[in-house]
């Protein structure tokens, strides 16, 4: 039987546990076979049976991966900016800055 109709059979099982006025025991030990059925049930799921386990994972590795390639790109860029020669100041007047008037 697969997770999903076993589950419902239990869901059915639990909506009827009712106490016995007859025989109160009967209530506990009714409950307690329920429990070890569900019990049973958790062990057979394999252990990724839940997609967001799954997803949960992928999110992490991609956060490792996102990180490891911005402090790439960090070190690139002081690489780069180690690498390029200093700004030369140019002599003479500035073309940007307009003559004064006198």
């Amino acid at each position: 039987m697969t997770a999903a109709p076993a589950l419902r059979a239990l869901a059915g099982r639990v909506a009827r546990l009712a106490p016995d006025w007859q025989r109160p025991e009967r209530f506990y030990e009714q409950r307690s076979a329920l429990a070890g059925a569900l019990r049973a049930l958790a062990e057979q799921a394999p252990p990724c049976a839940c997609p967001a386990e799954g997803l949960r994972r992928r999110a992490v590795a991609l956060r490792q991966a996102l990180a490891a390639a911005e402090a790439e790109r960090d070190r690139l860029a002081r690489l780069l900016a180690s690498a390029r020669p200093p700004a030369r100041r140019r002599r003479g007047a500035d073309p940007r800055q307009p003559p004064l008037p006198f």
